[in-house]
């Protein structure tokens, strides 16, 4: 019988200068890095490939990990949940999984604040062999369950989570082609809103789109090196009262160069670390564009 075991790894993002304004810095460690959602829908780097003719194809079973992301004053620990069913689901494989996120905040005077996120419950169809094509399609519902409304001692605000129920797709296209694999990525995310009652009014959050190409190379049968250009866009969002509508002016546009690796240590333990560079920011008109910054992440699986 093989014993429970959990692998754990960490994401430390170097952060290059500060942000002019907090809600600059905000809207993109939350659009770009403390996401969950859109680590789930980009994070292509942990798939395994299809097995060789030679290799014993994967079989049901639970997976495990863990993602810690630092930002200047966000701290996010996700812990990512996946169950293979032990069926056949229209040619391919159906598994059910969870993002479990803990978040920490710290006010401008290094005030702390902590709890849960908002959990993200995804279900994924796996189909196809990738010397032909692989498509790998993903349904994400996001659920309120980080306290939205939390706030510091002083008053300001030290969101949780978002208060809105999301719905996200995302779908993985891969091909191999002797030792590469090519990887394209799609994803669109419909964010809901956040009724605020106790002061009267409601945030409409803008939808996020995001895209992914790049390729893998098979080095040996243990490190798979890769690099991937990623696009992240947000929909600008705004706060309604009654009679008023307010622009919230955090609507983002991100492409990053993503290059790393993949090591795979044991049949169940996989290990990635790669360097995120900031190519482009664009931010909305009316806001003045805080540094780039660059970003380290590490991840961790394990299957048993």
């Amino acid at each position: 019988m093989k014993k429970m075991f959990c692998y754990c790894a960490a994401a430390i993002i170097l952060t290059i200068g500060h942000g002019i304004f907090a809600y600059e810095a905000e809207a993109e460690s939350s659009v770009v890095t403390t996401d969950s959602v859109i680590w789930q829908q980009t994070s292509v780097d942990t798939i395994e490939p299809t097995p060789d003719a030679e290799e014993t194809a994967v079989a049901e079973g639970v997976e495990m990990g863990m993602h810690m992301i630092i930002a200047d004053k966000t701290k996010v620990v996700i812990i990512p949940l996946s169950y293979i069913l032990p069926i056949d689901v229209i040619g391919g494989k159906l598994s059910l999984g969870a993002g479990i996120p803990w978040i920490q905040k710290t006010s401008a005077v290094d005030e702390t604040k902590s709890g849960l996120g908002d959990i993200s419950l995804k279900a994924t169809h796996d189909y196809g062999d990738e010397v032909y094509f692989r498509r790998i399609f993903s349904v994400i519902v996001k659920l309120p369950t980080g306290d939205e409304a939390a706030k510091f001692s002083d008053g300001s605000s030290a969101p949780l989570g978002k208060g809105s129920l999301d719905y996200a797709f995302a779908f993985s296209g891969i091909r191999r082609m002797g030792t590469f694999r090519l990887i394209g990525n799609a994803g669109y995310r419909f964010n809901g809103e956040f009724k605020d009652t106790v002061n009267n009014l409601t945030k409409k959050y803008g939808n996020v789109m995001n895209l992914l190409a790049g390729t893998e190379y098979k080095l040996n049968s243990q490190l798979f090196p890769f690099v991937y250009v990623r696009m992240v866009e947000t929909g600008e969002s705004e706060t309604v009262w009654t009679g008023w509508l307010s622009k919230n002016q955090d609507d983002v546009k991100a492409i990053d160069l993503i290059t790393g690796a993949r090591y795979k240590v044991l049949g169940s333990i996989s290990l990635s670390g790669a360097l995120e560079f900031p190519v482009s920011r664009k931010y909305h008109a009316g806001v003045v564009e805080p540094p780039n910054k660059v970003t380290l992440t590490l991840k961790a699986n394990y299957k048993f």
